[in-house]
């Protein structure tokens, strides 16, 4: 409130100081913002609001399809990963032939012809294939390894029926990431009934939980409880049948040894002896 009779006077109606000086062209940022609150205070922008806004109490993430295709991603196979867009083609190409792939056959593709040179390692790589791991196992890779033995080169179904009765502690573990591998299987549109365990090993986890050993006389020890984990890979029948006879096919294809070459002897003059 001014104390001047003549400033209350020629005070203008919005109660500005300056009103005799400035004018206004329009309303003001702050008028629009409070403009804006107000309306936004009302029953029906409040009842829009609470629409907009889904109630997530009643949402069964358990069969959202965003929620599922997060937590399950499509597995791609080998050869999607490993190789490019032309290798691809080239080795489903290959593949497709009634003998497979062949390091010195072509291969033609869009009126050309390709040699795909892989090596060894390369084609057991891209040979179908599971791989499965397990969670943390209490226990030692001494014992793991025994029990993993067994199963090597087993078929799946018959190796999770060796770890159904077995009595060994280990076995519960693998025997539930073997049936994680019966559904891997279905996914990567393999048949369960034609796989085996083409590689299984045991593997040490770096966290090792520790306590204290109490001991007579005031002393103590170190007590470590040792976790492991197992990985398995799992290939088809066809796959090892191929290498198998890739392999017999390198033995019978060896030239045999001879204690002596097969070559004409040669008598040089000036000698009366043999000279190989």
């Amino acid at each position: 409130m001014h104390t001047s009779l003549m400033l209350r006077k020629e005070e203008p109606v919005g109660g500005s100081l300056f009103g005799n000086f400035t004018k206004q062209t329009g309303a003001s940022r702050l008028d629009t913002l409070v403009s804006a609150a107000d309306e936004g205070n009302t029953p029906a922008a409040a009842d829009a609001e609470d629409a907009a806004v889904p109630d997530y109490r009643k949402i069964d993430f358990s069969k959202d399809p965003e929620v599922l295709a997060h937590n399950y991603p499509t597995p791609k196979k080998a050869p999607e990963l490993l190789l490019s867009d032309l290798k691809q083609r080239l080795y489903d190409a290959a593949m497709s032939s009634p003998g497979g792939y062949d390091k010195n056959t072509p291969i033609e593709l869009d009126g050309k012809k390709y040699i795909l040179h892989l090596t060894k390692q390369e084609q057991e790589l891209l040979e179908p294939s599971v791989y499965l791991r397990s969670y943390r196992i209490k226990g030692t890779a001494k014992k793991g390894t025994i029990f993993t033995r067994v199963l090597r080169n087993m078929d799946l179904k018959q190796a999770i029926n060796q770890c159904h009765f077995s009595p060994k502690r280990i076995s519960r573990d693998v025997e539930e990431m073997l049936l994680r591998g019966l559904d891997e299987a279905k996914r990567l549109d393999l048949d369960p009934n034609d796989l085996y365990i083409n590689q299984i090993w045991v593997g040490k986890e770096p966290y090792t939980q520790k306590r204290l050993d109490c001991k007579g006389r005031g002393k103590t020890g170190l007590i470590e409880h040792k976790n492991i984990h197992v990985r398995v890979i799992l290939k088809t029948k066809e796959s090892r049948q191929k290498f198998l006879e890739a392999k017999k096919e390198r033995v019978f294809g060896r030239k045999v040894w001879q204690q002596h070459h097969n070559t004409p002897i040669q008598v040089y003059r000036g000698s009366s002896q043999y000279q190989w």
